[in-house]
């Protein structure tokens, strides 16, 4: 990543420890497709008392298979991406989470896919 940028290592360590600080960042990661990889994502809505909300985000984010979890304002006010194996473990890990919460899951399994090149300036 430095080198693409065109600046040292340490500079680079520097900004994105201090952007992870900031929460310009939440993580630094790759990116695997699982889909390409022999995996299954799908993408995951719940209806969340907002009494409940922050425990039920932490059951949800406990698990590793679960990335890009947001509030929405919405009914639906949970929604997140669940990236697994296969789609009887994505199955198996959502009858889980709603045995945990004991709310309902609503599972949108990926049909197709859609590229976009998104590139934001950070300062």
């Amino acid at each position: 990543m430095a080198q693409q940028l065109g600046i040292e290592e340490e500079q680079l360590l520097s900004k994105v420890s201090e952007f992870l600080e900031r929460g310009i960042l939440t993580r630094v990661g790759p990116f695997f497709n699982m889909d390409k990889s022999s995996g299954h994502v799908t993408l995951v809505a719940m209806i969340v008392p907002e009494n409940q909300f922050d425990e039920v985000a932490s059951i949800v984010n406990s698990y590793e298979e679960v990335a890009h979890n947001y509030r929405r304002e919405h009914q639906f006010n949970m929604w997140f991406v669940l990236a697994t194996e296969s789609m009887d473990c994505a199955k198996e890990l959502l009858a889980q989470i709603e045995k945990r919460t004991r709310l309902k899951v609503y599972n949108f399994p990926k049909e197709r896919e859609f590229a976009l090149d998104l590139f934001l300036e950070v300062r």
